[in-house]
């Protein structure tokens, strides 16, 4: 699978203080602070970021928190530019730096939910200010960043015709909307459903992992037979879908587009090919 392009836009507005690399600091730092950098192990939900040489206890604050974020992407395989934005608020009399980021995935910004600034230590040093920071994620947002960092998706598809039938649709055009939705980026699972994409059919998506259900549905009717050629038309409506959110991500439906042929069946084919085509072109500036 390829792996998606990851990019955290940073703006960073951190209250942490203005503190002066000059000014005195004897408090050592703590002994968590050690762990800067380093792997806790496949369930790690903590991750400590350090800097070094900051001008400022808040610049030095900043990059060390950025430096945590980036841990936390790192062990989902990305390439990582760090940004982050913390804010204080208060929690059953308890005062918590809550730590807000988005980051890119497949061009779509996708917020990261639940980050809290659990610990912070700042030191001077004669090279500049020491900033170290203990971030803390969720165990379920971080199995949904795992999950849509995999970007896997999940094809459910219906056919509703005059003489195919309602219900599943004919294997040649199962394939020909796959090949599609695969020159479009998107990372399919090799199984198709047939089943209505509704809130118990994301629910078993996002169990298996998958990040997105793209839900199709097929029309085509005849419309008119002249000299004994029959004509159809056809419409592919598609739904780009977040399962772990319940929620569209993406929305299209086709004009509606004709094909002919000596019978309504073979009519009906062509122009349900026609209007898969016709689909493809739509996605073209659409990244799955």
């Amino acid at each position: 699978m390829t792996k998606s392009s990851v990019f955290f836009l940073l703006s960073v507005s951190l209250t942490f203080g203005t503190g002066c690399a000059t000014a005195p600091d004897v408090a050592p730092l703590p002994p968590w602070c050690q762990k800067a950098g380093l792997s806790q192990g496949v369930n790690q939900l903590t991750y400590y970021g350090r800097s070094e040489g900051a001008s400022t206890s808040s610049d030095a604050l900043t990059l060390a928190t950025g430096h945590a974020l980036g841990q936390i992407t790192s062990e989902l395989g990305v390439t990582v530019e760090s940004t982050s934005e913390a804010s204080q608020s208060e929690s059953e009399g308890a005062l918590q730096t809550t730590v807000r980021a988005t980051v890119k995935m497949a061009s779509k910004s996708v917020e990261v939910r639940g980050l809290l600034r659990a610990d912070h230590a700042i030191q001077a040093s004669d090279r500049g200010m020491i900033g170290c920071v203990a971030v803390q994620i969720d165990a379920a947002e971080k199995e949904r960043l795992t999950i849509l960092a995999r970007n896997r998706s999940i094809l459910t598809m219906r056919c509703k015709t005059q003489s195919l039938g309602v219900g599943a649709c004919p294997s040649a055009v199962v394939n020909s909307l796959q090949s599609a939705l695969s020159r479009r980026g998107a990372n399919l699972l090799p199984t198709i459903d047939a089943e209505a994409a509704d809130e118990a059919f994301m629910k078993r998506a996002y169990e298996k992992r998958v990040a997105s259900v793209i839900d199709v549905v097929i029309e085509s009717s005849e419309v008119d037979v002249i000299n004994g050629e029959h004509y159809a038309e056809a419409t592919v409506s598609l739904r780009h879908l977040d399962s772990g959110d319940q929620r569209s991500l993406f929305s299209h439906t086709t004009k509606p587009v004709k094909g002919g042929h000596f019978s309504t069946r073979e009519a009906e084919l062509q122009a349900i090919a026609d209007a898969v085509v016709t689909l493809e072109t739509s996605l073209k500036d659409y990244a799955f």
